[in-house]
C-alpha cells in the first residue's frame, strides 16, 4: 500500500501578528455579544424556542 503525503498547513507568513490580533479581538467581541444576549435570555425563566 502507498500513501501520499498532503500538506495541511498554511504557508509561513501567511497571517501576519497585526491580522491575528485583529481577528482575535472580533472572536472576543462576538463571543461577549454571545455571552450577553444568552444571560438576558436565561434570566427571563423561559428558553427562546426556534422560531418564536
Amino acid at each position: 500500500m502507498q500513501t501520499h503525503a498532503v500538506a495541511m498547513h498554511m504557508s509561513d507568513g501567511l497571517v501576519n501578528g497585526p491580522t491575528a490580533l485583529l481577528f482575535g479581538v472580533v472572536a472576543v467581541g462576538a463571543l461577549a455579544l454571545a455571552v450577553v444576549r444568552a444571560r438576558a435570555d436565561l434570566t427571563t425563566g423561559r428558553p427562546r424556542w426556534p422560531g418564536w
